[in-house]
């Protein structure tokens, strides 16, 4: 498993999570973590560390293609016969600003057209 760490300066390669400790605060969780060629500075000391423990794949969007209106998201569609349609989307927000994650009411390959004024 990777493990990057601002507080570390970049990746710990081979690193490994002895112990997990069950209490979450604020989305975070507690670990005891080893790796090699860390430095004895650290022990016993926290520091923020990311861990990418799974990947998906996503239909992502441009904000400038949504639209809300009453508190619902939506996207217009090009249909096959040149009509556009809007449609209710269920969003996510991204980690790439700018762009949302769509959770449903989209499929890969529709083709979007930007709302007008």
């Amino acid at each position: 498993m990777g493990v990057s760490s601002e507080d570390l300066g970049g990746s710990l390669a081979g690193a490994s999570i002895s112990q997990v400790y069950p209490a979450v605060t604020a989305g975070q969780v507690v670990v005891d973590l080893s790796a090699p060629g860390l430095n004895t500075d650290l022990i016993g000391r926290r520091v923020r560390a990311s861990l990418q423990i799974g990947q998906r794949s996503a239909l992502m969007v441009p904000a400038r293609f949504i639209v809300s209106r009453f508190g619902v998201d939506y996207a217009r569609v090009l249909a096959s016969d040149g009509s556009a349609s809007d449609t209710p989307v269920q969003l996510a927000p991204a980690q790439v600003a700018g762009e949302f994650e769509v959770l449903s009411g989209l499929q890969p390959g529709d083709t979007l057209v930007r709302p007008g004024p």
